[in-house]
């Protein structure tokens, strides 16, 4: 029955002459499978005329028991009924009732073969897996390059020809840069880096140039917020502009775009709208309430924005992070770190004065560890806030810090290019293709077959893909 059953597959579908690998497992697989169901539907009708002439035969030999016959007859109609869903049944059977996880489950399924097919071509063919073959890294890098070059020339445009109106491109484009940024972060599992600081900072731009765009106080805040810790991240953090990474690129724009956009608001307005700010505005009284504006007010932000973001990772979502290691934040890339200059100078100090042990390690599960990570952050920022001060009182200072920090970035970047990128990104090229050749190995071609040839073949496919996610992962 079986032989009959595959041999009328075959003349329905015959295989190919000389089939892929991939193309070859799922015809086979959907040969196999459309074979069991057969076999179930088969079975299934042979059991219920089976129990169908068991329970007549009963009913006529025993007619004292009317309640058991009773009882017997319908449990033998209601399994009739279950086993023709199961198989199938006539088409007059009523169909099965699916639960609303099962149809938003296949409509994601179906979504994710649609998504497939257009970018990869194969429904079957994971975008993931695509993304790492190298003709497809090096097409995202060309892309990345382009786009980061060309992002660069549209800020210089904007805030040199028309200053007054950067706070729009700025509206346009960071949110667009954002949404990319959270795809590529959920990927990777950093999704936690999307509520530091930082975008906290431009969640908050973002809301008075959108709706408070007449409070000088606010704009004080997001200025001190935007030219102090932000701007001096770049130098801190070491970010580099390196174009064809569209990370770092994305890094580069997220402390540099806050600043250059308050330096066009503070020195050439926002345009002619009369609910908004000019100069004038800016400038008056901006000495009267100096401790408030520029030092109550946003550190009480800050604090607020710490203590949202410490019930948010260590009580919320302590479970998810014991759950699934592989989950980062600032904390865990930094003590994870600890070959950095500055984990490492911070570490030496705190062993000095006794708070850390001679042989103690940084660990993010360690109270003192976030201990150390809150002090030096809130040591920090209280820091930078005095750069943000000089920077709004005079015209000079603010563009020669801007410049300071952006010279910085690009000497990074050329230090990237010159001394890491020319030996790393080929031999990230040479995995990827190493990669992409095992994955298209089947079991014979090792010259081993059944479960062994299996688990050497996934060992041989994970120790190239293993090298590949190690080199060039910079969360930063």
């Amino acid at each position: 029955m079986i032989s009959d059953l595959f041999c009328k597959r075959r003349r329905e579908k015959p295989l190919p002459k000389s089939p892929n690998l991939k193309a070859f497992e799922s015809s086979f697989c959907s040969d196999l499978s459309a074979m069991r169901n057969r076999l179930q539907r088969a079975f299934s009708s042979a059991v219920s005329k089976e129990n169908v002439n068991t329970t007549s035969s009963s009913f006529g030999s025993d007619g004292g028991n009317d309640r058991e016959d009773i009882s017997a007859e319908d449990s033998t109609r209601s399994n009739l009924g279950n086993q023709q869903n199961v198989g199938g049944g006539e088409k007059g059977s009523p169909k099965r009732n699916r639960g609303p996880k099962k149809i938003v489950r296949k409509t994601i399924e179906r979504t994710k073969s649609v998504a497939r097919k257009r970018i990869t071509g194969d429904p079957n063919y994971r975008i993931r897996d695509f993304l790492k073959v190298p003709k497809t890294i090096k097409t995202v890098d060309k892309v990345a390059f382009f786009s980061g070059v060309f992002g660069l020339l549209i800020t210089e445009a904007v805030a040199v020809k028309y200053p007054e109106l950067f706070w729009v491109f700025y509206c346009i484009a960071m949110p667009i840069l954002l949404l990319t940024r959270m795809v590529y972060y959920v990927h990777l599992k950093w999704q936690y880096f999307m509520i530091d600081f930082c975008y906290f900072s431009h969640a908050a731009t973002m809301y008075f140039h959108l709706y408070d765009y007449g409070n000088v106080k606010l704009y004080r805040t997001i200025f001190t917020f935007s030219n102090g810790p932000i701007l001096i991240a770049i130098p801190i953090w070491r970010n580099s502009l390196v174009f064809h990474s569209w990370d770092k690129v994305q890094s580069v724009f997220l402390h540099l775009w806050p600043a250059v956009l308050t330096w066009c608001g503070r020195w050439y307005g926002h345009g002619d709208d009369e609910k908004r700010l000019d100069v004038a505005e800016l400038t008056s009284d901006a000495y009267k309430h100096y401790t408030k504006e520029f030092w109550i007010y946003p550190m009480t932000l800050y604090i607020v924005w710490q203590v949202a973001y410490l019930i948010k990772t260590e009580i919320m979502d302590a479970k998810k992070f014991r759950d699934d290691p592989e989950l980062v934040t600032s904390l865990r890339w930094i003590s994870m770190h600890t070959k950095n200059r500055k984990n490492s100078w911070t570490l030496k100090q705190f062993r000095r004065i006794g708070f850390f042990g001679p042989d103690e390690e940084y660990s993010p599960d360690s109270i003192k560890t976030k201990f150390v990570f809150v002090t030096m952050q809130f040591l920090y920022t209280m820091v930078t806030f005095c750069v943000a001060t000089a920077c709004y009182v005079n015209f000079y200072v603010h563009t020669f810090i801007i410049l300071i920090c952006f010279s910085f970035c690009v000497w990074n970047g050329a230090t990237y290019y010159i001394e890491i990128f020319s030996s790393r990104y080929q031999q990230y090229i040479s995995v990827a293709e190493e990669r992409e050749r095992i994955a298209r190995m089947s079991a014979e071609d090792l010259g081993i077959g059944g479960d062994e040839g299996e688990q050497q073949q996934q060992q041989q496919q994970q120790r190239p893909l293993d090298d590949l996610d190690r080199i060039l992962k910079h969360p930063r």
